[in-house]
Parts: structure tokens; sequence; C-alpha cells
């Protein structure tokens, strides 16, 4: 990855690496303040926060590779397949149903 990045939010050219949490790179827009993880898994994307608004439950998942990690389970490794996880868990396999919690 480069070192200064587009952020999606704000479109400035200002997201920089912050730091290293085991495997997972956190990245922030110096511009708007808001925080990304790299995925560990595919290296291709971010890990997303995400919270289901029907009962404010929330899990981290990658928008690429949809490598997925509940809450409480550091993000690393393999992770788990969004919509096992989600199968498993007895939500239905919907993003819309999902809302994108932003971090800063």
């Amino acid at each position: 990855m480069t070192s200064a990045l587009d952020c999606e939010v704000c479109h400035a050219a200002a997201v920089r690496l912050l730091r290293r949490e085991g495997e997972v790179e956190v990245w922030r827009c110096e511009a708007c303040g808001d925080l990304k993880r790299w995925c560990p898994c595919c290296d291709q994307s971010w890990v997303r926060r995400l919270r289901d608004p029907a009962d404010g439950s929330e899990l981290h998942s990658c928008d690429e590779c949809e490598a997925t990690w509940p809450p409480g389970v550091p993000i690393g490794g393999t992770g788990e397949g969004l919509r096992g996880f989600l199968r498993r868990s007895g939500k239905p396999w919907s993003y819309a149903r999902l809302e994108l919690v932003r971090e800063t």
C-alpha cells in the first residue's frame, strides 16, 4: 500500500498508517478522522465495523473477501465467511440490513 490514500468519506488524500494491532494495519484519515483497518486475509480492502439495527449486534467484515470476525474476536487469521456467520447466527444474509459504523 502507499503511504497516503484517498478517503472514501471526505475524499481527501490523507489516509495514513496509524498503527499495527497484531496482524492488522489501522489507518486514519487525517482530514476527517475516520479509522480504517486493512484486511489481513486478502490484503485488498478495508475491514468494516457493521451493526444490525434490529438488535444492535455488531461484527467486523472485509469489503472484498467477506472475512468476518464476531464481537470479542480479534481481527486476524482467516476470519469466517460473512454468509456462514450470518446463517449460523440466524440473521438473514443482506448487506442492506447491516449499517456501517464509522469509527473515529
